[in-house]
């Protein structure tokens, strides 16, 4: 029986030995040297990048805060006009009111008219102020005229010469008589009652005359008032819009003959409430027309006094997004102001209806911070993370959280009125949050 023969086996280089425990110590030595190092230099390594930790913070100061407000647009006629015979009146579009209505104590010129005689003006028709838009028949005026003036003529001769009577009459009392009592007879309480009646007649008739020459005055100045009211023009140049009367039929108080608006154009908008603290006269304002391609200037000439709110539930009764925090919170019930943008020399292709957007623009100094360092609580109220005392103190320390109040809120920055001092240095969130 043969023995058994060893196998050689296979070198596996110096590192096997050395952690094999074989081979020269030397080796062993320097290995282990380079395993400790490379575990030191990491621990190192680690320490570094935490020490060198990327904070993002702000340093208060004293800066413009902007906020631009873009606001929907409707491009109108500065002043409607409804024009009655014999009145005008200036209304937005959506007022009905009539010429009776508004002069409840005139009489109507219209009612001593004849038919409408002739519309030179049609609808779309562009007018110039003071030219003929209307007319109607003024025979029933004239016929009218000539009578009152006929009678104002008598009355007043019969007045001078009731004066004339009176004048002649014994400036002197009248003597008076006792009247016996009907009660007693002949007793000493009778009353007394004039001899002479005829001047207290006089007297009386005097009145009356006067009366009637009031009268007849009134009725001439009406008819006068009617011949005049024949002739509806134009009370500034513009547009006819509407001719809600014909040739032939009759005039009257209640409904206008045209209706016509101004040259002149205004862009109306409505503003939340958030915004209008922030508004000055004079104030310039943008106003963008895409139908047209036209962008124009204006300026703010006037603020808004009263809001209307519209009804709930409506696309309009919500402020435009980005607004309702323009002093901090949302209100709860949002208003809406109107504001009505004059446009100066508007172009001939800019016509009532259009949409249009307007562009104010806010700026208002004072400490701001970046509106994303500000964080929101219940009730509105606002809180920021300031550093304890540089930013060196947010990477190694814990930030203190500072309760705030602001004000206007920019379009990147949100103003501080109370709360934060200059050079306090707050932590803004890092770029991923």
């Amino acid at each position: 029986m043969s023995s058994p023969t060893a196998r050689p086996q296979p070198d596996r280089g110096p590192l096997s030995r050395v952690l094999r425990r074989r081979g020269p110590i030397r080796v062993r030595w320097w290995l282990w040297l380079l395993v400790l190092l490379f575990l030191a230099g990491g621990s190192v390594g680690g320490l570094l990048a935490r020490s060198h930790q990327r904070v993002w913070v702000y340093t208060v100061e004293s800066v413009d805060v902007r906020l631009s407000v873009a606001a929907t647009a409707t491009v109108g006629p500065t002043a409607r006009y409804r024009l009655f015979f014999g009145a005008t009146l200036a209304a937005a579009a959506a007022q009905t009111q009539d010429a009776c209505t508004a002069f409840p104590g005139r009489p109507d010129p219209a009612a001593l008219l004849g038919r409408v005689t002739s519309l030179p003006a049609g609808a779309g028709i562009h007018v110039s102020a003071g030219s003929t838009l209307a007319t109607a028949d003024t025979g029933p005026a004239d016929t009218a005229l000539a009578a009152a003036s006929q009678d104002l003529q008598d009355a007043q001769a019969l007045l001078t010469a009731d004066k004339e009577v009176l004048a002649q009459a014994p400036a002197t009392p009248l003597p008076v008589t006792a009247v016996p009592s009907p009660a007693s007879p002949g007793s000493p309480g009778s009353s007394p009652t004039p001899d002479a009646p005829g001047r207290l007649s006089i007297d009386a008739q005097l009145g009356t005359d006067m009366d009637r020459v009031a009268r007849l005055r009134l009725a001439v100045s009406a008819a006068q008032d009617a011949r005049t009211a024949a002739v509806v023009t134009a009370p500034v140049d513009g547009v006819v819009e509407q001719v809600t009367t014909a040739v032939g039929s009759l005039p009257t108080c209640r409904t206008p003959a045209l209706v016509m608006r101004s040259d002149t154009l205004t862009a109306h908008t409505d503003l939340p409430e958030a915004v209008l603290p922030y508004l000055r006269t004079g104030q310039v304002v943008t106003v963008t027309v895409p139908a047209v391609h036209q962008v124009l200037r204006t300026t703010l000439t006037g603020l808004p006094v009263q809001a209307d709110t519209p009804p709930a539930g409506s696309a309009d009764s919500a402020a435009p997004a980005g607004l309702l925090g323009a002093v901090g919170s949302p209100a709860a019930t949002p208003l809406t102001y109107p504001v009505d943008l004059p446009l100066a020399a508007p172009p001939g292709v800019l016509v009532p209806g259009m949409r249009a957007t307007a562009a104010f623009t806010v700026d208002r100094p004072g400490l701001a911070v970046p509106s994303r360092a500000v964080r929101y609580g219940p009730g509105g109220t606002a809180t920021v993370l300031a550093c304890p005392t540089s930013a060196s103190a947010c990477r190694h320390g814990s930030p203190r959280t500072v309760p705030v109040k602001v004000g206007l809120v920019g379009d990147t920055l949100t103003q501080i009125t109370s709360g934060l001092a200059p050079g306090t240095v707050v932590l803004l969130p890092g770029p991923s949050t």
